[in-house]
């Protein structure tokens, strides 16, 4: 049951009954105990955050996100700029004003994801 360094795995014989019976004889010498807690995991828990700190998150950017896209798009189609966008973009093309929509929304999440950032506990 000995097996070289240099043999792979797959050119080994298939184990007999008497190697199965010395591993599993070697394996149930091998049983460690249970290493002694000693109070370390309740005293671990102690220190963990309350989970409930990560439960209460605030709605104000997803409701901020909203009003901002909103007003975005409002301010979007008085100007001509949103089916002029939505129509290059449906034919493939970066058009100028697709490229300010994007910008738009680029700028509106930068800020959503720097409010949520700076709002974040810890």
């Amino acid at each position: 049951m000995n097996k070289p360094d240099n043999t792979p795995a797959e050119d080994l014989p298939p184990l007999t009954a008497q190697d199965e019976s010395e591993l599993e004889a070697w394996l149930a010498s091998a049983w460690l105990d249970p290493v002694p807690d000693e109070g370390f995991s309740a005293a671990l828990m102690q220190r963990l955050p309350d989970p409930a700190r990560y439960r209460r998150r605030s709605m104000a950017p997803v409701w901020g996100a909203g009003l901002g896209g909103g007003l975005l798009v409002w301010q979007l189609v008085g100007t001509g700029l949103l089916p002029q966008a939505l129509a290059g973009g449906a034919q493939g093309q970066l058009t100028p004003a697709l490229g300010v929509v994007l910008a738009c929304a680029l700028g509106l999440s930068a800020g959503v994801s720097g409010w949520v950032w700076s709002e974040r506990d810890g």
